[in-house]
């Protein structure tokens, strides 16, 4: 019955099941009409111009995203690549030599391996499993993030920048374009401490359109070499930024310099319960969607933001 039921759910459409979602994750129903909050922009992204932008593609393709970041800011912000796979017999071929590395599909979000020294046979073989069902998959359908459905499955592994078994801090810029020739970022940034790289808890801090004065109670002060490299990081996110009114850009800073990490169109495909309600607010009264609905704010928002 239950499996009756999984079925029966997964068979319906994602312009319903993302009212389901939300509802599960905030009790409260998205307004898709007129939709304000940060949240509910993304699921009206989801359903438009994820389907009918065919841009999308690209920034959301972890290997062809490198070219448009070369082709806009250099090469010099690229992880090192250091193999490319199609298959699970070309990865095979690859696999017993591959090492310091974090191996991933170009076609999902949150799918990693991480590989160290090198792997065991009885890993190996783990390993392999999962690469063949992330060829295999279709992740538009998870969460009814579409543009994911035009990107050809590949395997990438890039180089791990992380120092031993230390996960480096990730940098993540939201940055909205709120009026021509004008930018308004969120700095989301993810302290991993001393956190094994295999775990995805960290602590997180929100900075509105500053780096000296971080959202909420939560207090985190950055070293000058830090803050140079986000005011780059800054500076890079609004060249790559280009047709998009709304990217996520991640970013790792590390002792050889600043990298880049993907570009993400959708984040948490509209489920976000990291982000605290005033920011879910303020992040969607400054996202102006490319329609009827880009001034549909509450009073007053705006001119809170800018005032820091």
């Amino acid at each position: 019955m239950k499996s009756f039921i999984k079925r029966l759910y997964h068979s319906i459409p994602w312009v319903f099941k993302d009212r389901i979602e939300y509802y599960r994750n905030f009790r409260s129903l998205p307004n898709l009409t007129k939709p304000i909050k940060f949240t509910e922009k993304v699921l009206y992204r989801k359903k438009t111009t994820c389907i009918t932008n065919d841009n999308y593609a690209l920034y959301a393709d972890k290997l062809r995203v490198r070219n448009y970041v070369e082709s806009k800011i250099g090469s010099a912000f690229l992880i090192p690549l250091l193999g490319t796979y199609h298959s699970v017999d070309e990865l095979k071929k690859d696999l017993y030599s591959l090492k310091k590395c974090i191996l991933k599909p170009n076609n999902a979000s949150g799918s990693l391996i991480f590989i160290d020294e090198g792997l065991i046979p009885v890993l190996a073989a783990e390993v392999l499993i999962t690469a063949s069902v992330w060829l295999n998959n279709d992740y538009s359908r998870h969460k009814g993030e579409f543009h994911y459905k035009k990107i050809q499955p590949v395997l990438i592994a890039e180089k791990n920048l992380a120092m031993q078994s230390k996960r480096v801090n990730d940098y993540k810029i939201h940055m909205f374009r709120v009026k021509e020739g004008h930018v308004f970022y969120v700095l989301q940034m993810i302290e991993y401490g001393c956190v094994d790289q295999r775990e995805g808890k960290g602590n997180t801090f929100f900075f509105v359109n500053n780096l000296f004065s971080s959202f909420g109670d939560k207090i985190k002060i950055f070293s000058a070499d830090e803050k140079k490299a986000l005011i780059e990081a800054l500076k890079n996110s609004e060249i790559l930024l280009g047709e998009l009114e709304y990217a996520r850009f991640d970013w790792y800073i590390t002792r050889q310099g600043l990298y880049f990490g993907e570009i993400t169109l959708t984040p948490c495909a509209g489920f976000c319960k990291g982000f605290p309600e005033e920011l879910d607010l303020l992040m969607g009264s400054v996202w102006c969607l490319p329609d009827k609905h880009s001034n549909d704010e509450p009073d007053g928002l705006k001119q809170k933001l800018f005032v820091s």
